[in-house]
């Protein structure tokens, strides 16, 4: 009986401390099985960060490339003379607003721009357009290049009878405002 009562308390011991190292697994074994699932779950993450990261660099790349190839992005009207370009900036507009089928009724020099702008000149226009020709207009001054930026804008809606276009007929005022530079580098020569 002797070998029977220690065989079972050596069994019930040995119980214990499997049930003990059980437990232990259980509880430290499940919380780096989370843990493990939680860092695969943020590597899997931080990939796919990487990988759009990695995407955008590679067309800022293509384009940074495109634009070296193509040139320096004119941003600012140039001339040797103050007429010359305000000729070219009208000429745009008219050619613009012809592209949109825009009535231009006036282009006329603005006095004074509400921009902060040293070297600018402004311009006026009035015209008539279609809500559609109005947005395509508006859209080519936005993105145009040299750049044209819009300084104020009055839209009037037009009631013209007889007018059988499906979009409303708008009467527009815009002051613009484009950046210039005077070019006398060849009569410095």
């Amino acid at each position: 009986m002797n070998i029977l009562s220690r065989l079972s308390s050596l069994l019930l011991a040995l119980a214990l401390l499997v049930g003990f190292f059980a437990l232990i697994w259980l509880s430290v074994g499940q919380g780096l099985y989370n843990w493990r699932d939680t860092a695969l779950s943020k590597r899997e993450e931080m990939r796919s960060e990487l990988q759009k990261l990695e995407g955008s660099l590679a067309a800022l790349k293509r384009d940074h490339s495109q634009f070296g190839e193509t040139g320096e992005l004119t941003l600012i009207w140039a001339a040797k003379e103050a007429g010359a370009v305000t000729a070219l900036i009208q000429s745009e507009i008219s050619k613009l607003a012809k592209d949109h089928g825009v009535s231009l009724r006036a282009v006329t020099p603005a006095k004074e721009s509400g921009l902060s702008l040293q070297e600018a000149t402004g311009f006026r226009i009035e015209f008539e357009a279609s809500l559609d020709q109005l947005t395509g207009f508006l859209q080519d001054i936005e993105y145009s290049s040299p750049a044209l930026v819009v300084d104020r804008a009055v839209l009037r809606r037009l009631n013209k009878p007889g007018h059988k276009h499906p979009q409303p007929l708008v009467f527009a005022q815009i002051d613009l405002a484009a950046p210039i530079r005077l070019d006398n580098r060849e009569s410095d020569k």
